[in-house]
């Protein structure tokens, strides 16, 4: 199992180019290729429609649903948090910034600049894969009550490719990690997640706009919604795609889309979680102007319809259906200082309402957002905030809000010294039941290019979690180092 994980991410990182064409994703990320909002953690993140900030073109990352960046934001499933760089071309992305690649842009990616790569061109695509191994040690593999210590290795790896066009576009983001431990195999994590995003201009002010989306993550083993003591957890599988149009007249811009998410649990696991395998179904609607100003204002509104693979059987009297339908609105402000200060930050309110009345509304507060500040060429500030909307099986709760927020800080002490600090905050609540789950995590990393090719990576993180069901918090420390190659 170790060998087809490691053969598949050196495939995804170094089957399309010969070694001379190697380069590093997150120092040089394609906009809108990459959510965390993911999100992550992946985020997870884990999401909102987000239309560029300004221009004609629009931006391919403008259709991003809101279960992508809610993703990333989970600091507890995927094998590792998000890189600085890959947190900051998300929320570019989001706000419609300037591109980090550009040495002119005034922002600090969070990349050591000696081994700083130079981008591939492979025909009409520009492509920029990576790779990086390393090892590490944590007191809690299990990340539960009680767990043990243990050692692990982890291999990451990915695959970014745009084109370049003189018109439309076309994006490819690939991303994969594993974390294999040394003792106790069942707490190996494997993470995967794919995005595509295409653009096609009708005319200068009119774009179709698309997305596509996969991840695959593992259930953490602290979760209330986990059954298994032993083993392996239920895996979690996301599709999503979407297509929308977008139009721009002046300082007024309008887009609508539809968008389809796919929940898939338990396959391929010791845990089997059907009940929960849901689709959600959603049309938005938003509307924004950008007179040129600092800020610009937007306001978006939209239906859902969730549908779960478990249906009632005709006439079941035991049987709770969870199909449900609803809304949801939002409106914010767009923030745009050229690259020194870039953002959106919104507000609005979600509502499903279950099939059966047994079952609570599933409601709460939106609250959705994201913000580079650059005060200076050494230092980057990026903050985030997400709210998800989740399936639950656990009797009598509708589902659960997953309320998160991170903030991110990097430093360049010279050219071959880099360091970051960080932390994360996710508050997820049930509603229909008294359970609530708290989860806190900071790191700090340091990166020393040592060479022309070559870094070391060095971090240590923290992380609490707390439930208030009885026998489920947890608190663990992970320090790891890795070796990071690129030319």
């Amino acid at each position: 199992m170790h060998r087809c994980w490691v053969a598949l991410i050196y495939t995804l990182c170094f089957g399309v180019s010969t070694p001379a064409a190697l380069a590093q994703s997150a120092s040089d990320p394609l906009r809108g290729s990459l959510s965390a909002d993911a999100e992550v953690i992946g985020s997870e993140q884990e999401l909102n429609p987000a239309a560029a900030a300004g221009g004609a073109q629009g931006d391919v990352s403008a259709l991003r649903p809101t279960s992508r960046e809610g993703a990333l934001a989970k600091a507890r499933v995927g094998a590792r948090a998000p890189r600085f760089s890959e947190r900051l071309s998300a929320a570019q992305a989001r706000a419609g910034g300037g591109a980090t690649e550009d040495p002119q842009s005034g922002i600090f990616d969070g990349e050591t600049q000696r081994d700083r790569p130079e981008r591939q061109r492979v025909g009409r695509f520009v492509v920029v894969p990576n790779l990086t191994s390393g090892t590490g040690w944590t007191d809690n593999a299990a990340k539960t009550a009680g767990g043990e210590a243990d050692g692990f290795y982890s291999v990451e790896g990915g695959l970014d490719a745009r084109s370049d066009w003189s018109r439309h576009e076309l994006a490819l983001s690939l991303r994969g990690s594993y974390q294999a431990f040394f003792e106790d195999g069942d707490n190996n994590t494997p993470q995967f997640y794919a995005a595509t995003d295409g653009r096609a201009d009708l005319s200068e002010q009119t774009q179709i706009l698309t997305r596509g989306t996969y991840s695959f993550t593992r259930e953490a083993r602290s979760s209330a919604e986990n059954t298994v003591t032993t083993g392996r957890t239920a895996s979690r599988q996301e599709f999503g795609g979407s297509i929308g149009v977008q139009r721009r007249v002046g300082v007024v811009g309008a887009t609508a889309s539809i968008e389809v998410d796919r929940t898939l649990y338990g396959a391929e696991a010791s845990s089997d979680d059907s009940t929960r395998n849901n689709t959600v179904f959603s049309s938005t609607l938003r509307l924004e102007s950008q007179g040129g100003g600092v800020l610009g204002t937007f306001v978006e509104a939209g239906g859902l319809l969730r549908r779960y693979d478990d249906e009632c059987a005709p006439g079941s009297i035991d049987c709770v259906d969870r199909d449900a339908h609803g809304y949801q609105i939002r409106g914010g402000i767009m923030i745009d200082r050229g690259p020194k200060l870039a953002g959106e930050l919104g507000l609005g309110w979600r509502r499903e309402t279950p099939e059966d009345d047994q079952l609570s509304d599933l409601k709460g507060l939106l609250v959705d957002g994201s913000l580079v500040w650059s005060p200076s060429r050494r230092d980057t500030v990026t903050f985030g905030a997400q709210t998800g909307f989740e399936a639950s099986s656990l009797d009598g709760a509708t589902g659960s809000l997953l309320y998160s927020g991170s903030l991110a800080y990097a430093h360049q002490f010279t050219e071959d010294l880099v360091g970051d600090v960080g932390a994360a905050f996710s508050y997820r609540e049930y509603e229909g039941i008294a359970l609530d789950e708290r989860d806190f995590s900071s790191t700090v990393g340091l990166t020393w290019a040592f060479s022309d090719f070559a870094a070391l990576e060095t971090r240590y993180t923290f992380e609490a979690f707390r439930s208030s069901e009885p026998g489920r918090d947890y608190d663990s420390s992970t320090i790891e180092a890795g070796l990071r190659l690129r030319r």
